[in-house]
């Protein structure tokens, strides 16, 4: 039997991930969705704890439907939030996918719970309220076949 690919791995192979950095110490991962919304079909954003070496915080916003990589970060980079003016470029490294049958640590990883909008509010992640619900994310992937 051939190896079957997730949903998941569908939507990181058609979409693109953007580092994003100086932003506000308080910006949450939902205030960093809603900024990057306008020049894009944002998918999820993460604000990771760790810091730059220099001290800043960093983020992730990932987009799907991306023709002009170069057009969406230097849009991007127009964005101001209070007296920062944010920094983008095109993330270095993609996550990695996460099938079933790649052994021990890809299963505890993809069993794990991840956090999005609907956690406490501690949480340092936030994806499209279309793919908090199973139904409705199992719907709009489908319509990527």
């Amino acid at each position: 039997m051939g190896s079957r690919r997730s949903k998941e791995d569908d939507v990181n192979r058609i979409s693109i991930s953007i580092y994003v950095t100086n932003f506000p110490e308080n910006f949450s991962a939902k205030e960093l969705f809603q900024s990057c919304k306008q020049y894009g079909h944002v998918v999820d954003s993460f604000i990771p704890r760790k810091r730059t070496k220099e001290g800043k915080r960093f983020g992730f916003v990932r987009f799907i439907n991306v023709f002009n990589v170069d057009r969406l970060v230097n849009n991007l980079c127009t964005i101001w939030v209070g007296q920062f003016k944010l920094h983008a470029n095109k993330a270095r490294f993609q996550r990695a996918t996460l099938n079933k049958g790649q052994g021990a640590d890809h299963k505890k990883v993809a069993n794990s719970p991840r956090p999005n909008s609907r956690d406490s509010g501690s949480s340092n992640s936030y994806e499209c309220e279309f793919f908090t619900s199973e139904t409705s994310k199992e719907a709009f992937l489908d319509n990527w076949d």
